[in-house]
């Protein structure tokens, strides 16, 4: 029940953010990504039925946050808007006994992910970029290519 939280406030916190610079749009998984992750929630579920949580108490979860720009750091959304919605979270999270906390906030200077994040390059920059902790990355464009519209979440289970 937990994870089903868990994986839900990503989203949540996709859907967010992209209120603030981006249209809505569809999911940012393949279809095979899709099912993987659909195979993975049902085991979880299954686990937490037959084994009961298997923790106690309040989960914290880390976050960091990549606020994107350009390489010479115009379009970065501010830190304000950062915290705001980190309060939010928080608040919607409460009665499952999760607190996100802001783990660290990464100001990233690069064209190629802040206009085209799924491009080849920009993607070779995400990993470099990735923290330990749920990354949230926040650029200006989260077009998926292929005319599947603007991405609100994002899941690659290799990166897991």
């Amino acid at each position: 029940m937990k994870f089903t939280k868990l994986f839900a406030l990503v989203l949540t916190m996709s859907f967010a953010i992209s209120g603030f610079s981006q249209s809505p749009g569809c999911c940012g998984v393949s279809y095979d990504d899709g099912l993987d992750i659909i195979e993975r929630l049902e085991k979880n579920k299954k686990f937490l039925e037959e084994h009961g949580s298997v923790r106690g108490g309040i989960l914290y979860v880390p976050i960091i946050f990549h606020l994107v720009a350009n390489n010479d750091g115009s379009g970065r959304l501010d830190r304000t808007t950062v915290y705001n919605q980190l309060c939010r979270v928080n608040t919607d999270y409460a009665s499952a006994e999760m607190v996100f906390y802001l783990k660290e906030i990464r100001e990233v200077n690069n064209n190629a992910v802040y206009n085209s994040p799924t491009s080849n390059p920009a993607i070779n920059a995400i990993i470099q970029e990735m923290g330990d902790g749920v990354n949230v990355f926040i650029t200006e464009n989260a077009d998926t290519g292929g005319g599947l519209g603007t991405t609100l979440g994002f899941y690659n289970p290799t990166f897991d």
